[in-house]
């Protein structure tokens, strides 16, 4: 009788992969920098370093990535955001 040994096994999918999004910071002509910094600040618990960069590049190129998270997370943020009167969006990474 023939006995065939496995020398190559596939690892077992535990977790489910939910897709990620974006969250875009777009420039605007209304808010004062210091305001953005505080906002990115509050929403992502960034530090002013990083808040002042994601900001300054939201008004040097137009937008800015703050975050990539799951769907719930990255819709929360979104809506934080626009709460604190900033322009903001989500898109499928």
């Amino acid at each position: 009788m023939d006995t065939e040994i496995l020398t190559s096994v596939q690892p077992a999918r535990t977790a489910l992969e939910f897709p990620k999004y974006r969250i875009l910071l777009h420039n605007d002509d209304v808010n004062d920098g210091l305001h953005v910094v505080r906002a990115l600040m509050l929403v992502f618990k960034y530090d002013a370093g990083k808040s002042e960069e994601i900001m300054l590049k939201a008004h040097h190129e137009g937008v800015a990535l703050c975050a990539i998270e799951s769907l719930e997370i990255a819709e929360h943020r979104c809506m934080l955001l626009k709460a604190c009167a900033l322009v903001a969006t989500m898109e499928l990474q």
